[in-house]
């Protein structure tokens, strides 16, 4: 079964803290808690790992499992740039087609090899001048064809 959430993002929210609380308490920086959590960071050093199970009251070595194991169960991207042209047809926003594709927002990001926030920061309207260069190189990674990027990049976001 595939786990969509990752552990120590599991872990921090069941003890209602938010990014900036945990990487202020374990001493990293919020990036890299950031990281951690969108899979960005597949093996976190030692120290990292250490302090953030120390703050989540977590054993560091089943930390680090369930981190493994969460990567090793994550599906691969297999989309097809047909699949993806076609989701266009039946979507009215650029959030709606994502959903389509992947119903995990964290994970798509993952895929598409940006940071979550980029994602949704861009569904949601926060970015007024258009996608992010970031966001279409990664949508050009996974198959979308630039006629796809250009359907997508003018329908709204949300």
């Amino acid at each position: 079964m595939v786990k969509l959430d990752n552990p120590v993002r599991l872990s921090r929210l069941s003890r209602g803290l938010s990014q900036k609380q945990l990487a202020a308490d374990a001493g990293i920086a919020r990036m890299t808690l950031v990281s951690i959590e969108e899979g960005s960071t597949r093996t976190p050093d030692q120290d990292t790992l250490s302090a953030l199970a120390k703050r989540l009251g977590d054993d560091v070595d089943a930390l680090r499992r369930a981190l493994d194991q969460w990567h090793d169960d994550q599906p691969q991207a297999t989309y097809t740039p047909g699949e993806l042209l076609a989701r266009v047809s039946t979507a009215h926003t650029f959030a709606d087609w994502r959903e389509q594709v992947q119903p995990s927002a964290t994970r798509f990001a993952t895929e598409l090899g940006v940071a979550r926030s980029t994602l949704t920061g861009y569904e949601q309207g926060r970015r007024t001048n258009g996608m992010p260069d970031k966001l279409v190189s990664g949508l050009m990674r996974i198959g979308c064809s630039i006629d796809t990027v250009q359907i997508l990049q003018r329908m709204p976001p949300r």
